[in-house]
C-alpha cells in the first residue's frame, strides 16, 4: 500500500506485474486542515518541521508551507508549476479508468467496496496468531475494520484521513481537533488554494456513487442468478 502514485506505478509493476489501485479520499479542506495537525506532532517524520508547532491554523493557511492540491498533483506527478485544465481532466481519466474509489466520510461503505471489489480475505497466519476466537470470517473482518477507524491511516502524506494520535509515543494518525467552519478565513483560504483538488473531489464523490450503485447491481444480478440456480436445481429433484 503507497499513497505515492507514480513512484509506485514505475518502481513496483509493469506489463507482467499489475496493481490494483484503490484509495481512500477525503474532502480537501478537511484533508489540509487534519494534515496540520499530524504535522505539528510527528517529531518521528523525516520532514518533521518545528516552525509548524506554535503556529496557528491562520498562519498555516497564509504561510508558504500550507499544502495546495496535493491529490491532483499526485495525481499526474506535477508536483511544481501552474495546473491546467488539461491536468484535471487527466486526473479523473485515470480514477474513472484505474482507481476504486472510497471516501472518508462514508468509510464503511467504502471499506465494504474494497473488500467486495477486490475479494479481500484475511490474513489466516496472523489470524491463527492473534488466537482470538471469532464467530465468522465476518467478524474477523469487522474488527479489522474497527481497529483501522481507530488507529488512522498510515501514511501522513495520504490522500485520506491523516491525524496523529493522543500520546506519547503513539506514532499513529489520529489527533481530535474541531470541525472547521466553512464560514471562517481559514477555509476559504484553504478552498481557494486547493481549488483544482475542491473540483476533483466533486468528481470524486459523484465517481464514488457511480461505481457503488454498479457493485451493489452486480451483487443483486449475482445472488439472483444464484437463488434461479438453486430454483432449477430444486426443480428438477422434485
Amino acid at each position: 500500500f503507497s499513497p505515492l502514485f507514480d513512484e509506485s506505478t514505475e518502481l513496483l509493476f509493469d506489463d507482467e506485474n499489475k496493481g490494483i489501485m484503490f484509495a481512500m479520499f477525503r474532502h480537501p479542506v478537511d484533508r489540509v486542515v487534519s494534515l496540520f495537525y499530524y504535522l505539528q506532532k510527528a517529531t518521528w517524520e523525516p520532514t518533521y518541521n518545528p516552525s509548524l508547532a506554535n503556529m496557528t491554523l491562520l498562519e498555516y493557511v497564509n504561510s508558504p508551507l500550507v499544502e495546495a492540491n496535493f491529490v491532483l498533483r499526485s495525481l499526474v506527478n506535477k508536483f511544481t508549476g501552474p495546473l491546467s485544465p488539461a491536468d484535471l481532466d487527466l486526473a479523473k481519466e485515470i480514477l474513472r479508468r484505474k482507481c476504486i474509489v472510497g471516501i472518508v466520510e462514508e468509510f464503511n461503505d467504502s471499506v465494504q467496496i474494497f473488500e467486495q471489489s477486490l475479494r479481500l480475505e484475511p490474513n489466516m497466519r496472523v489470524y491463527a496468531e492473534q488466537e482470538v476466537d471469532f464467530d465468522s470470517r465476518q467478524e474477523y473482518v469487522s474488527t479489522c475494520v474497527n481497529n483501522l477507524k481507530k488507529r488512522g491511516s498510515s501514511a501522513p502524506g495520504s490522500v485520506g484521513d491523516t491525524a496523529v494520535a493522543d500520546g506519547v509515543g503513539a506514532n499513529v494518525n489520529r489527533h481530535s481537533h474541531g470541525k472547521i467552519d466553512k464560514q471562517s478565513e481559514e477555509y476559504k483560504i484553504l478552498a481557494r488554494k486547493n481549488g483544482w483538488d475542491m473540483t476533483l473531489w466533486t468528481f470524486i464523490q459523484q465517481l464514488y456513487n457511480e461505481q457503488k450503485m454498479m457493485l451493489e447491481s452486480m451483487l443483486e444480478e449475482k445472488d439472483n442468478l444464484r437463488d434461479n440456480d438453486v430454483s432449477t436445481s430444486t426443480s428438477a429433484a422434485s
